[in-house]
């Protein structure tokens, strides 16, 4: 996989737009639930849906009560990925998120 890493909600639009102007648009974004100072992972796959309704994306978080993880595809996630996690397990929850996705179009 080639990752765009952002530290926080506009890096990661920027990075997403800046992509897609280039014809090589993100398969799928893998997001931390919490952002110190800024808007969490459900705000930023709100904003990242209104450009790309289809775009495949993994919630990622250390809180395991939250209702996100809980029920994360009511929240719009395909996957979801518990820290700490293992390079296996992110490569699996992106093919599961990937999946999902084509399942659901």
């Amino acid at each position: 996989y080639l990752a765009e890493l952002a530290r926080d909600e506009t890096e990661a639009l920027a990075h997403f737009r800046r992509a897609r102007e280039a014809g090589n648009p993100f398969h799928v974004a893998v997001l931390d639930l919490t952002i110190p100072g800024g808007p969490g992972g459900l705000e930023v796959l709100r904003q990242l849906r209104v450009e790309d309704p289809d775009l495949p994306a993994v919630a990622c978080s250390g809180y395991f009560a939250g209702d996100v993880l809980a029920d994360f595809a009511r929240h719009g996630f395909n996957a979801i990925l518990p820290k700490p996690y293992r390079p296996d397990e992110m490569g699996a929850a992106i093919q599961a998120a990937l999946a999902s996705a084509v399942t659901a179009t």
